[in-house]
């Protein structure tokens, strides 16, 4: 790891000499999972739209997506679950484990949350967030947010 990090600030030097480099954070690689994608955007019309789906590189390739309107019930929330192929995954498809749907539920209504108690926030967006089997919880490895 130390020759890695060494190589690294060379070629930055190397390409940008002004660089200001204050050091490194080295984080445990997550453990696979099911990547999916959660996020919230604002529409001016309707108000913070909730979307899951998905995620990682398949968000792209896939466009499975679901999306409804902030605030979210339970009963939406398993809606736009059961409306996209990773629903299918998280459920236990073909054999495989069924996933911690109950901590990807949680984020979900947490995030409903969020944009309605705060709209000055314009877009947020959480991919890939890694769903492991049941009763191993969730893990936010991206996320980004957009402020008015």
């Amino acid at each position: 790891m130390r020759a890695a990090f060494e190589d690294l600030i060379e070629k930055i030097s190397r390409s940008n000499p002004e660089a200001q480099i204050r050091g490194a954070m080295v984080e445990k690689m997550a453990p696979k999972g099911l990547e999916l994608i959660v996020g919230m955007k604002q529409d001016p019309t309707f108000g913070p739209m909730i979307l899951f789906g998905s995620g990682g590189v398949m968000v792209e390739l896939l466009k499975d997506v679901a999306t409804r309107i902030a605030p979210l019930s339970e009963r939406d929330i398993d809606a736009m679950i059961e409306s996209t192929l990773a629903g299918k995954l998280l459920a236990g498809y073909r054999g495989s484990r069924r996933a911690d749907i109950g901590a990807l539920k949680e984020v979900i209504r947490k995030l409903s949350v969020l944009a309605q108690d705060h709209p000055e926030i314009a877009e947020i967006e959480i991919n890939p967030l890694i769903v492991y089997p049941e009763g191993e919880g969730a893990l936010a490895i991206d996320s980004r947010a957009i402020m008015h």
